[in-house]
C-alpha cells in the first residue's frame, strides 16, 4: 500500500499519451479522506497494467474501479485521474471517440489540478494528431 503522500507521476504509453502513475514520494495534496492513497495506488496499477501492455480489459478494471471509489468520495482531481487513464487506455485500443470523451470529461472533472489537465491537454492534441486534425493538435501545444 502506498503512502497517503504518495503523488501521482506522469507515465507514457506506447501511443505517447500520459497518464498518471502512483509512485511513493512528493506530494499531490494530502489524503482528505480515508482510502485515498488506496484509489490512487489502483490509479497507478491500472496505468501500469496499460503501459506494459497487459490485458487492456484489467486496467479498465482497475480505472474503473479507482473512478467508482473517488467519484464516491467526491474528490473530482483523482476521478480525473481515472477517467485520463481510461482515456490513454481506449486510445491504445483504437476507440477515438470514446477515448476523446474519457479525456473532456477527465479535464473537466480534474481541471482543478494543473498537472491532471496538461495531462489532458496533451492527449486531446496527441489524439487530434492521430486523427490528422492539426489546428487542433497545435491548439493542446
Amino acid at each position: 500500500t502506498l503512502p497517503a503522500s504518495a503523488p501521482l507521476e506522469t507515465n507514457a504509453t506506447s501511443a505517447g499519451v500520459t497518464t498518471a502513475g502512483a509512485v511513493a514520494g512528493g506530494d499531490v495534496g494530502s489524503c482528505a479522506w480515508p482510502g485515498e492513497a488506496a484509489v490512487e495506488a489502483v490509479v497507478g496499477e491500472a496505468a501500469s497494467a496499460a503501459c506494459v501492455g497487459r490485458e487492456s480489459a484489467e486496467a479498465r478494471a482497475l480505472c474503473g474501479q479507482s473512478h467508482t471509489a473517488a467519484r464516491g468520495a467526491g474528490n473530482d482531481v483523482l476521478d480525473g485521474e481515472a477517467l485520463n487513464t481510461l482515456g490513454g487506455i481506449e486510445l491504445e485500443a483504437g476507440a477515438l471517440a470514446v477515448a476523446r470523451q474519457h479525456f473532456l470529461d477527465a479535464g473537466e472533472l480534474g481541471g482543478r489540478s494543473r498537472a491532471l489537465r496538461a495531462r489532458v491537454e496533451q492527449n486531446l492534441g496527441i489524439l487530434a494528431n492521430i486523427q490528422g486534425d492539426f489546428d487542433e493538435a497545435l491548439a493542446f501545444a
